[in-house]
């Protein structure tokens, strides 16, 4: 099977070069390039391209890598607090339903709080593989050799992805859902639904390090009180806000404030490359709040 040859260094600051790229510093870009990967900084300047793959006037390489800094940095940020409302989140579906289902199996969660059995039974399959992954930790040994490696949920919580977490709440009966949804976060529950899928989204693009800027979220999320979403990432970086209690939220905001305010100007732009207002963001977060 025929595959594409690799190039070196030098041949890929050349193809930018024929490509019309202004290269500042060839030395500088060389070193750059071997740090994070040709392929990887491309994937940004496609959005500068012409038809015949050419660049257009005055592009620069070290413009395009202050857009690629400045998208680390969004990814940082958001990660971060995502990972804040991800431990909430299960602290919150663990508590709910352990109190709320009082079982003989000491599990307190079973196929009769789903709706969906086939997505119940991937649950626990996808669980299953994360015990096993987890199988040398102190806490996993103990479960294992007490109680059969029976897991109860607010033990199960802590193995499983945001993701796992997200696709079980998603399919939890409307009941069970609201325990949540109400009482934390004061919105219904196919809201909150539509939300976790959004920022689960996220959350593993900012954990394979992809491309934020300028890209579209899967699908709209859904929209709440005076909140009207779009595809664009500010969708997920409000709805990130909005699921944040006030002292992380405080936090968040000037966080976010700070990369629109470093990041003005030249051919990035926060707003134009995220959808993101700095006024409309924060006033559509503390609208809900």
């Amino acid at each position: 099977m025929k595959i594409k040859k690799a190039t070196t260094v030098e041949e890929q600051i050349d193809i930018l070069k024929n490509r019309n790229m202004i290269i500042e510093d060839e030395e500088s870009a060389k070193n750059f390039l071997l740090n994070i990967n040709y392929y990887r900084f491309t994937g940004y300047t496609y959005l500068f391209r012409n038809s015949d793959d050419t660049f257009e006037q005055n592009i620069t390489f070290n413009e395009i890598k202050k857009i690629y800094k400045a998208d680390k940095n969004l990814r940082i940020i958001l990660f971060k607090y995502i990972s804040i409302i991800e431990i909430e989140f299960k602290t919150h579906i663990a508590y709910e339903l352990s109190n709320a289902i009082q079982t003989e199996t000491y599990l307190y969660y079973s196929d009769d709080l789903y709706f969906n059995k086939e997505h119940f039974e991937q649950f626990k399959e996808n669980l299953n593989i994360n015990k096993e992954k987890s199988k040398d930790k102190l806490f996993i040994k103990h479960y294992n050799e007490k109680y059969n490696g029976i897991l109860p949920l607010w033990v199960a919580t802590e193995i499983i992805s945001l993701g796992d977490i997200s696709r079980f709440y998603n399919n939890l009966k409307s009941k069970y859902a609201q325990l949540i949804s109400k009482h934390y976060y004061n919105i219904n529950d196919d809201t909150l639904k539509s939300w976790f899928f959004t920022i689960s989204s996220i959350r593993n693009s900012c954990a394979h390090h992809n491309r934020l800027y300028k890209t579209h979220l899967k699908a709209v999320p859904k929209n709440h009180g005076s909140l009207n979403f779009k595809r664009d990432i500010s969708s997920a970086i409000i709805i990130i806000g909005v699921l944040l209690r006030k002292e992380d939220r405080k936090k968040y905001i000037e966080e976010i404030n700070d990369f629109i305010e470093n990041n003005r100007g030249s051919l990035f732009s926060a707003k134009s490359a995220y959808g993101l207002d700095k006024k409309k963001y924060i006033n559509a977060i503390n609208s809900i709040t």
